[in-house]
């Protein structure tokens, strides 16, 4: 709920500054929620018609139905809402994404982030409720199920195929990633230095990401 909230914080500032000084409120949330990085996006690059909410919703109860991980779902989000409808381009949905990152909860609450940008509140419900909709049910209906299967050697075996590809898309969303942020010395630093209090200092994940907050206000 804390990361709903916060992804529709933007567009509401925007909305409220709009009225204050006389302009309109409505409209698409996309001419009003500002760039997360904005250095890096165009928002004057076109997409396709803007989708109906029963398309968003059929959009995401099929990623929440066939999608796999957490951070790895990042790659079939994007090539079904930028490459194969185009209904964000890429530095759009990027900005989806570090909204996701900085905010509590699971990477895949970008969902919101997309329905939210597309069709205002409406969607932003219609792509949450589905895309965590198709798992919740598969859990409840495995569960009773699971202590007889997971020994299986095939479920063994198929476990093991489906990490090593998730281990791939993985790769894949980081470089993407990379060559959207990594774009100066700045960035470079900062992911170094992360990596390092990560890996080498194994610092909590939570003190990293406000030490960069604070160290991006400096360098940037």
């Amino acid at each position: 709920m804390i990361s709903i909230i916060l992804l529709f914080l933007p567009a509401t500032y925007n909305e409220t500054s709009s009225r204050i000084n006389g302009g309109s409120a409505k409209g698409n949330p996309r001419e009003s929620m500002p760039s997360v990085h904005g250095r890096f996006t165009d928002h004057h690059v076109k997409t396709t018609a803007e989708p109906s909410t029963a398309h968003i919703a059929r959009a995401f109860l099929h990623l929440g139905a066939t999608a796999y991980g957490g951070l790895a779902m990042v790659e079939p989000v994007r090539q079904r809402v930028v490459v194969d409808r185009g209904w964000l381009n890429q530095q759009e949905f990027l900005d989806g994404i570090l909204l996701g990152f900085v905010t509590p909860g699971p990477i895949i609450i970008t969902a919101t982030f997309v329905g939210y940008w597309l069709r205002g509140l409406v969607g932003a419900l219609a792509a949450t409720v589905t895309v965590f909709l198709p798992p919740i049910l598969m859990i409840i209906f495995l569960t009773p199920f699971y202590q007889r299967i997971k020994e299986g050697q095939w479920v063994r075996a198929v476990v093991q195929g489906i990490l090593a590809a998730l281990v791939g898309m993985l790769v894949l969303v980081t470089l993407q990633m990379g060559r959207a942020a990594l774009v100066d010395w700045q960035s470079w630093a900062i992911m170094v230095g992360a990596v390092a209090a990560l890996i080498g200092l194994r610092v909590d994940l939570l003190w990293v990401a406000l030490a960069t907050a604070g160290v991006s206000l400096v360098l940037f």
